[in-house]
């Protein structure tokens, strides 16, 4: 009968539209709340609602959303991709690396990266390259291979803690690898 079949279609819409309102933020993920294009911010400070792990509900056809990895993410500056620097002295040495960094203001870095990690990840080793480049060239083969190492170390450490803050990053560790 007619009522029947009206019934059914409007109970496979009203089906349809509860099951792409509702979605899950797994666990070490997290999630921004787009709406037509703009993040979603609720908060009276002007922050953006991050949504953590659990399940969360959207507008349908309006909103869309973004998960994100927060675990710890690792850069490595190796093989193909490490770095040749210049010491005082001008002798040339190759140099491997890796960075521990992972995303601390969620909004800040959707905003300046466009949420790409691999975006992120460039932007970040162009300025950790050029942290590494100007710390090995202030310092002797010696120093930077012996005597000197610990203090180029924590010398790069304090500079690329600092570098991710505008793009909502958070780096926690540099260490050299290898220099050759």
């Amino acid at each position: 009968t007619p009522n029947k079949i009206v019934a059914v279609v409007i109970a496979a819409v009203v089906l349809f539209i509860c099951s792409i309102s509702f979605f899950t933020v797994q666990e070490g993920s997290a999630a921004l709340i787009l709406r037509l294009g703009k993040i979603v911010r609720v908060s009276k400070t002007g922050e953006a609602d991050v949504l953590r792990p659990g399940l969360h509900v959207k507008i349908p056809f309006i909103d869309t959303v973004h998960i994100f990895d927060m675990r710890m993410q690792e850069l490595s500056a190796t093989g193909s991709r490490s770095l040749t620097v210049v010491t005082k002295e001008q002798t040339y040495l190759v140099v491997e690396y890796f960075a521990k960094w992972h995303i601390d203001q969620l909004a800040r870095f959707y905003t300046s990266t466009g949420g790409s990690i691999n975006w992120a990840e460039t932007l970040l080793e162009q300025r950790l390259n050029d942290i590494v480049r100007a710390e090995y060239g202030r310092r002797t083969s010696d120093q930077v291979i012996s005597a000197g190492r610990a203090s180029l170390i924590a010398a790069i450490g304090r500079q690329a803690g600092a570098i991710g803050t505008a793009r909502g990053i958070s780096v926690f560790d540099v260490r050299i690898q290898k220099t050759a």
